[in-house]
This record gives structure tokens, sequence and C-alpha cells, in this order.
């Protein structure tokens, strides 16, 4: 993960403030964006202002403080364009699409717009004589607003790789393995969204029939920050679960992580079913097949390591899933035909 989108272990990081970084030589310019940001509050968290006198100061600022939302760059620093090399540096080199870029300058005339503009990889560019306090107030908040939005979607991006890894991992799993893979799916998703997550087991359920037609999957969410669902174990039994996250969910978050549960619980279904529908007559064939051996001269374990090491060719021929539990009873049969030999007689 980029350091810019890890979590901060700084009080005000985990989404307690928006963080703003001021670079300006000039005091004055610090004061007056103080006082405005002072303020000002956006989607119920305030401002955190971080303040560097040159671009190496920045620098240096940059490297330590992640999820800095905002950049007010003056121009004419300790050198002149040192605020341009500032932009290039994060774009560049710390590789930060995320940061909205803001070019705050003195001098126009060293530093023409429309040429800044088009050269550089920046949100706006502003004369210090035209950011009155309600100026800076619009410019911060409507930047704010494009960092949230540019960030949410890529963690949904993120969100909805691990979710489609994940699947495709429950595709190939075994069933011990579940309850295990979807803690280890839900830690990734918490460290993606910067929260916690606390997974509960609150008791199994069991049914005294068998059931041809497991149940649907159900989510039962409360408060956009938790969730529970039935993890189907076996046939007749399940493990019932609770997902507990450490603040509520955006909608968008909530969707792609409900979208992946029910997929997920869906295959795990599938698998019981399919794994129950094939053991049975996998049991059915092994008798066969033992008696068929029996009246031969081997054992019946003959029958079992036939029937794994055909299971484990068709793998290395890329069939995976239910395919190789195909061909290990298949594999079992190879000599059902001395059934119908003349020598052998059932008594």
């Amino acid at each position: 993960m980029p350091s810019f989108l890890k979590k901060s272990s700084s009080k005000g990081g985990n989404g307690e403030f928006w963080k703003i970084l001021v670079v300006d030589d000039e005091p004055d310019v610090h004061a007056i964006t103080s006082v405005v940001a002072r303020d000002t509050e956006f989607e119920g968290k305030k401002v955190k202002l971080y303040s560097a006198f040159s671009s190496e100061e920045a620098r240096r600022i940059l490297q330590e403080v992640p999820d800095i939302a905002l950049a007010i760059i003056d121009v004419v620093m300790e050198k002149d364009m040192a605020g341009l090399e500032l932009v290039r540096y994060i774009r560049e080199e710390l590789k930060n699409p995320y940061i909205r870029l803001v070019i705050r300058t003195g001098q126009p005339g060293s530093a023409p717009p429309r040429e800044i503009v088009l050269k550089y990889d920046i949100n706006d560019y502003r004369e210090k004589a035209e950011l009155s306090s309600n100026g800076l107030f619009t410019m911060i908040i409507a930047r704010l607003r494009e960092y949230r939005d540019i960030v949410e979607l890529e963690t949904q991006k993120r969100l909805l790789e691990r979710s489609s890894f994940y699947s495709s991992v429950v595709l190939n799993s075994d069933i011990q393995d579940f309850e295990e893979t979807l803690t280890e799916t839900l830690d990734s998703f918490s460290n993606i969204l910067g929260l916690t997550v606390k997974v509960e087991k609150l008791g199994e359920i069991k049914e005294d029939k068998f059931n041809e037609s497991l149940p649907s999957v159900n989510l039962s969410w409360r408060e956009d920050k938790s969730v529970e669902f039935s993890l189907r174990k076996e046939i007749n039994l399940s493990e019932r679960i609770k997902v507990e996250f450490s603040k509520p969910l955006t909608l968008h978050q909530l969707e792609i992580i409900s979208i992946f549960l029910e997929r997920y619980l869906v295959t795990v279904n599938n698998y019981v079913l399919s794994k129950d529908l094939i053991e049975t007559p996998y049991k059915v064939i092994y008798i066969i097949s033992e008696v068929t051996e029996t009246r031969s001269l081997e054992t019946g374990e003959h029958v079992r390591r036939v029937g794994r090491l055909a299971k484990l060719l068709a793998s290395k021929f890329g069939y995976e899933g239910e395919f190789l539990e195909f061909f290990e009873i298949a594999a079992m049969l190879h000599d059902v035909g001395k059934i119908g030999n003349t020598g052998c007689h059932f008594e």
C-alpha cells in the first residue's frame, strides 16, 4: 500500500482530521491560512494544518505524515520554481496522485498560469492577492471534496480486486479452510478501509433432516457496521458468524462487501452440497470396487491407491475442483469388469 494511504499512528491520523500542508516562506501566509483552517469543518472532521517554510521541509513532512489531503504551495521560496519542483517530486517520486495540489504565488509574472497548469499536474492556481478569507475557505472545501472522492474510488477499486482474488481462492479451497479464508479476507478489507474488524462465532446451527436445497444467503446488517450470516460447514451444520467493523461503512463499501459475502457463502453452500453428492456414490463405488478386488488377489487399499493416483495425475494436467473427484471415482472402477468374469462366483 502506498505510504500516503496507510493509517497514521499519530493523533488525528485514522480519519479524525483533514490534513493540509502549507508550503510558503512568508509567515503571514501561514498565519492567515491558520485562521481560516481553524474554523473549517467538512463532513464532521476539522482541519489539521502542517506548515513548511521551504520545499525541503515540505519533503520531510510528506515522507513522515500519511494521508495529506491538500498541499497549498508557493512557487518562489528558497529558489525560483522551488514550489514547482516540489510538485514534480510529489507526483513523480512519491507517486502520489491523490493529494490535491494548489499553486499559490505572489509573483504571477514569474510563473504564467496557463504554462504552469498545462506543464504540471496541479489542481488549482491562485494568486495570493485573490485569496480572501472566503475565497480560501471555498478553495479548501472544493479540494477536500475532490480528495474524498478520488480516495473513495481507489478504495472501491482495491476492495473489488481483493474480493475477486479471494472469491477465486474459495473455489480451490477445502471446506476446512473456508472459515480461515473468510477471516483473512475481512482482515484484508479492514486494512484497505483503515479500520479494525472483529469476527465472532455465535454458535452452531444443526438441522434434524437432510436438506437438499441449502438455504439462501441472508446477510443481516445493523447500523452499517456489523453483519451476521451463516457459514455452512456440513450438509446439516452451519456456524453463525458476526462481523463488526470499528466504524460505519459508506454505502459503496457496504455494497461491495455484501456482494463478496453473498458470492462467498453461495460458493461454500454449493461446495458442501456437491461434496455430499459426491461422497455418497463414492462410498457405494468403494464397496463395489472392494468386492471386485476381493475376488482377485488385491486388497481394498489398492482401490484407494489407484483413485488417488488418478486424481494426482489429473491435477497435473490442469484439472481442478470437482473434476478431480470424478477422476478418482472413475479410476476406482478400473477393474469392475472382473465381476462379470466366468470365474467370479458370489456365495
